[in-house]
């Protein structure tokens, strides 16, 4: 059972990085700067920290789910 769940995991990682790589192939990255620049500091602030909020609230679900399991 282990094998199988590693070859998942590492099956995921790679598509994920391939799609990672994708996205910032197609992105514009001198238009994203520069609407960073414009961007109001305290909006951007409290949106990295609801983002970083919610992935730690997804990271404790996925802990205790695969706690559960193995």
């Amino acid at each position: 059972m282990a094998g199988v769940t590693r070859k998942r995991f590492w099956l995921a990682a790679i598509i994920g990085l391939v799609i990672f790589f994708f996205t910032l192939k197609q992105a514009d990255l001198k238009r994203l700067s520069q609407n960073i620049a414009d961007l109001n500091l305290v909006w951007g602030l409290l949106a990295i920290l609801a983002s970083s909020l919610s992935y730690l609230c997804i990271a404790g679900v996925l802990y205790r789910l695969l706690k559960g399991m193995g």
